[in-house]
């Protein structure tokens, strides 16, 4: 008997990151942080470090999709190659 894999499907809700304005603004009206203060330029560099792994998060994403797709690909054809005896 034969079967075939169900198609796997990944989110791709998440967005790419804050942008410099978004940024800019979580830190002045939510986090109440202005550039002269202290810890602007600390939390400044929180974020981006969460952008960065966001969009490294995306990139993984996209790559085991990909290898997924071969991977089924490879399936069907050795099941073409190579019947199920039933």
């Amino acid at each position: 008997m034969s079967r075939v894999m169900p198609p796997i499907a990944l989110s791709h809700g998440a967005k790419a990151g804050p942008t410099e304005p978004e940024r800019r603004a979580v830190l002045s009206s939510k986090l109440d942080l202005g550039p002269d203060d202290p810890e602007y330029g600390y939390t400044r560099g929180r974020l981006v470090a969460v952008r960065d792994a966001e969009l490294v998060v995306r990139r993984l994403t996209e790559q085991s999709e990909s290898v997924l797709v071969g991977l089924e690909t490879s399936h069907h054809v050795l099941h073409e190659a190579f019947p199920a005896e039933e």
